[in-house]
């Protein structure tokens, strides 16, 4: 593991509005040129971009490096418009000068695993390949740092997203395999994300003993809260309030923590191996995990991770599994058993419709269709469905729809992609 290390503030500093401090730029830079001039994509990089049933997807390969130089080059201009813009729109009351003296300075305390930085430091790489000169972020008048990439990849421990997801299996469905599903809303804002989410398909070289992965993502970040594994595995992150940390050093950003777990988590005691990864990690703020997996036990398909930085309880993760009798679960924004549910008309919306199927004696079950219409239901008010994923790992299915034109994503174009095929390059 590896820490990156600057003096000054820990990362408790991402969290103060009242940090203000001014910005300087260096007098011994030699004058840039604050918009970027990008050269046509002609490298031959180890990954390629195409669209596959209208979803724009991402394929990379090779060491991490490499598909991160893949990801940047491919994903430049993208990359520092989500950078630029969110700096400029999005961390309410925080000026270029928080993001360039405490943002930066908070980075002092994050611990990030090698391979990770390396892909994080190929991405650097990539996108200053396609600049004509060293790519800038206009609104701080300065170049492209590794920095600002691992900031973004801590956006969840930053700005979080409101998030709904279900699983239900055995009797609850028409053959018994698992329908999991996921939500992803946030707020309507003036910087947007429509047009900008892709799918991001990672293929792990088999020496290095990691699972090829696929992610919803936006540019310039690991996931935007969807993942996949090799072996069927569904990891849906949800963001949440957490207890309060017993520790504020030493920190991995709950992405990054994750994802390490969904590539080394194999379908042998998937349950224990994923949440040990989780607990590995020391993280900062509150979140949740639906895990879902083909043919863990015959009693359930699924279950839900609340996990937090108080590691005075359980170590900071408490599993929370199906009710007896239920064949599914179903999470929101809010913890349920790590500490006291707070009442969420998402939840109970869902946990209705779910007990009607779970109660009626085979006569309804759940289908990739009612799992549409359920979906569409729970958006939060002035927030926007910005993608709905609908996954069948036993058969190796996955249907997403993105908004398009300021529509909730389910109710626009739906798009079924086998997983496997995804992985066959």
């Amino acid at each position: 593991m590896k820490n990156i290390t600057l003096s000054g503030l820990t990362i408790i500093a991402i969290f103060s509005a009242s940090l203000v401090m001014a910005f300087s730029c260096s007098n011994n830079e030699s004058p840039l040129t604050f918009e970027n001039v990008w050269s046509d994509p002609t490298e031959q990089v180890n990954g390629t971009l195409e669209t596959i049933n209208n979803i724009e997807v991402m394929k990379l390969r090779g060491t991490h490096y490499e598909q991160g130089y893949a990801y940047g080059y491919l994903k430049a201009p993208e990359i520092l418009h989500i950078i630029n813009g969110l700096i400029q729109t999005e961390f309410k009351g925080m000026s270029a000068a928080v993001w360039e003296n405490n943002f930066m300075e908070s980075l002092e305390n994050i611990n990030i695993e090698d391979r990770f930085l390396n892909e994080f430091q190929g991405m650097l790489d990539g996108i200053n390949a396609r600049a004509e000169n060293d790519a800038v972020i206009p609104v701080l008048e300065r170049k492209l740092k590794l920095e600002d990439i691992l900031i973004i990849n801590c956006f969840h421990e930053v700005l979080a997203f409101n998030c709904s997801s279900f699983a239900a299996w055995g009797n609850m469905t028409e053959d018994g395999d698992p329908i999991i599903v996921k939500n992803n809303d946030w707020f309507f804002t003036s910087f947007s994300l429509v047009d900008m989410q892709f799918l991001c398909v990672r293929k792990q070289p088999s020496q290095s003993g990691l699972l090829s992965t696929i992610s919803m993502t936006i540019p310039g970040i690991i996931t935007m809260g969807a993942g996949i594994n090799s072996d069927g595995i569904i990891a849906f992150f949800l963001d949440a309030q957490g207890l309060e940390p017993t520790q504020v050093t030493n920190i991995t950003p709950r992405l990054i923590q994750g994802w390490d777990a969904l590539e080394k988590t194999d379908l042998d005691g998937v349950i224990m191996k994923y949440g040990n990864i989780l607990k590995s990690h020391k993280i900062l703020v509150g979140g949740i995990t639906m895990l879902g997996f083909p043919g863990e036990s015959n009693t359930f398909e699924a279950c839900v991770f609340e996990h937090d930085g108080n590691y005075s309880v359980t170590d900071g993760v408490t599993t929370r599994y199906p009710v007896d009798l239920e064949s599914y679960i179903a999470c929101t924004n809010d913890f349920r058993e790590r500490k006291s549910p707070v009442e969420c008309w998402r939840y109970n919306l869902m946990k209705h419709e779910l007990d009607s199927i779970n109660n009626s004696n085979g006569t309804e079950y759940l289908t990739v269709g009612r799992a549409w219409d359920m979906l569409s239901e729970v958006p939060i008010e002035g927030d926007l469905l910005y993608y709905t994923m609908v996954c069948e790992p036993a058969k190796g299915l996955m249907h997403l729809a993105v908004s398009r034109n300021w529509q909730h994503a389910p109710e626009c174009e739906k798009s079924t992609f086998v997983i496997n095929d995804l992985f066959d390059y």
